[in-house]
């Protein structure tokens, strides 16, 4: 199983995206994230369904300082499906102009 990205536990957070969200280093996230992704540890998909999960949103969760940053790391992951996104349209701008 895919701990960095865990897909498969719908009602708590990804081991990385929890243990970031309780961590002096949450602000690391977004590199991490971008690391494993690099590194063909996780893959698009992956992290496509780590972030619609409602978890991973923080959706469920009792206001504290862990739902907080929970919420913050699925922001970070936000800005990495926007890129996803670009890329694709800028890829489906390409092969339309050929």
């Amino acid at each position: 199983m895919n701990r960095a990205c865990d897909t498969q536990n719908n009602h708590h957070p990804s081991f990385s995206q929890a243990h970031c969200a309780n961590s002096s280093r949450m602000p690391l996230f977004g590199q991490i994230l971008a690391a494993l992704y690099q590194d063909d540890i996780v893959d698009e998909d992956d992290i496509r369904r780590w972030h619609a999960r409602p978890a991973s949103k923080g959706e469920g969760w009792k206001p504290s300082p862990e739902t907080e940053g929970i919420m913050k790391c699925w922001l970070i992951g936000s800005h990495m499906i926007k890129q996803f996104d670009e890329q694709e349209s800028d890829e489906d701008d390409d092969t339309g102009s050929e």
